[in-house]
């Protein structure tokens, strides 16, 4: 398991169920900087699930759901449950 962050003040996590920790090019940033770092760690590293951690990973990555489902399993619901969930709105909406 390698865990990642693209915040620049991210702490790198350290376990013995990691095998290293990378910092990520912000997606809001450099989408295809972001895009191109998974997609080495897909071939290089043999990764294949992607596990977001929190609604700022979620925003980040919403915009390249796409792509990144192309290459590996992404552990979260596609992008227009994710609108509805990560927008209090409209999931006040949803459940009236």
């Amino acid at each position: 398991m390698i865990a990642g962050a693209w915040a620049e003040n991210a702490i790198p996590l350290r376990s013995r169920s990691l095998q290293s920790f990378i910092h990520l090019p912000d997606p809001a940033r450099d989408g295809p900087a972001f895009l191109d770092t998974v997609a080495r760690l897909v071939r290089d590293e043999g990764c294949d699930t992607l596990i977001p951690t929190g609604d700022s990973v979620l925003l980040g990555i919403v915009p390249y759901y796409d792509q990144l489902a192309r290459i590996l399993h992404v552990g979260c619901p596609p992008p227009d449950v994710l609108r509805v969930a990560l927008d209090k709105r409209l999931t006040f909406r949803a459940a009236e």
